[in-house]
């Protein structure tokens, strides 16, 4: 998904000049390069192998919202390097999720082997890297909350004729995305295979960013999201009542501006 809204906002900004980084994220690239390696070099073994205090600090670094989200205020010209926090915090995401894939995956498996064998095994992921997801899933949800405003002002400010084709199919694949995002989390946030301290987290995060991430979505796909939360209540835990109801909100806010219209 960050990848689309990377194509989103190199698009967007095609005529703008790309500022310089208003803030240091090197300890964050750092961070994440050498996570990456770790991921890869120990794709052959299990979760659990992985966790040495090494990788217990880059998980720390690349979850410290005050040092890379809470700085200062953002403008749009930080939106380049928003744009880097969240493909990044993205892709340390999904690694996790899709850890030991490459080398369980036989290439001769046709589309139906890989759904079959690989599903089961991004879901066991997804139970066994929770302690890391607890707090490196909130950052990613953070960081993309802060890009709606901005990607929002830029787009109110952007002459009729300039809203080409290729910005309104870039909204769209964003727009898609969040919803495909949501959708699993907002799903996770009754399941007890994961902790209440893991769901709790993420579904406090979401109802920070909720606002924010509505903003791009159709009234449809608020529609859609508001009919998961609504399947998950019986099976929520009740101290999730205050979020839940935060992002019930955002979902039933009919205003559709300007990333919703397009």
């Amino acid at each position: 998904m960050a990848t689309l809204i990377r194509i989103l906002a190199l698009t967007l900004f095609a005529q703008l000049a790309i500022a310089a980084d208003a803030f240091d994220i090197q300890p964050y690239r750092e961070a994440h390069g050498r996570f990456m390696a770790m991921l890869s070099a120990g794709d052959s073994g299990q979760p659990k192998d992985l966790r040495t205090p090494e990788f217990t600090r880059l998980v720390a670094v690349m979850s410290d919202e005050k040092r890379f989200l809470r700085a200062r205020r953002f403008t749009r010209d930080d939106m380049p390097v928003l744009m880097d926090l969240s493909e990044m915090a993205n892709k340390n995401d999904v690694s996790l999720l899709f850890f030991g894939v490459k080398s369980r995956m036989d290439p001769n498996w046709s589309q139906e082997d890989k759904v079959r064998n690989l599903v089961p095994m991004i879901q066991r992921n997804a139970i066994e890297f929770q302690e890391e997801l607890t707090t490196l899933q909130p950052f990613h949800i953070h960081c993309m909350e802060l890009q709606m405003p901005l990607l929002e002002e830029f787009i109110r400010a952007l002459p009729p004729d300039q809203m080409t084709p290729a910005r309104r199919d870039g909204l769209a694949k964003m727009r898609n995305g969040y919803a495909q995002m949501l959708t699993g989390m907002l799903q996770n946030m009754g399941d007890a295979n994961f902790s209440v301290g893991y769901r709790g987290a993420v579904t406090n995060a979401i109802a920070d960013a909720s606002p924010a991430l509505v903003s791009v979505l159709s009234l449809a796909q608020r529609a859609q999201l508001l009919e998961v939360v609504k399947q998950s209540e019986s099976s929520t835990p009740s101290d999730f009542k205050a979020a839940r109801a935060r992002i019930e909100k955002a979902l039933k806010n009919p205003a559709c501006s300007e990333l919703c219209a397009f």
